[in-house]
């Protein structure tokens, strides 16, 4: 599972346009975007693809420079990806 903190405003369209990207990738299983805190959430197959990667090409790709990939701080209890 792994997490794209957008730094940045979204509306519901965006969020659709994220969701449909992040489905075409390789392993990606299950998306998740909310617009209000601006984050997108997926689970993917770690043998087909790269969290990193995918991060990397979604920012390439749909232009969301800001974006970043949420990593829990080390030694962290409850580091959810989905920040509930």
């Amino acid at each position: 599972m792994a997490r794209i903190d957008l730094h940045q405003r979204i509306g519901q369209d965006d969020a659709e346009r994220i969701k449909a990207w992040l489905y075409r990738q390789e392993g990606v299983k299950y998306v998740l975007v909310n617009p209000v805190p601006g984050i997108a959430v997926f689970s993917f197959a770690p043998l087909q693809n790269d969290g990193n990667r995918i991060v990397r090409e979604f920012k390439t790709q749909l232009g969301y420079d800001r974006a970043e990939r949420y990593l829990p701080a080390r030694g962290r209890a409850g580091g959810c990806p989905a920040g509930f």
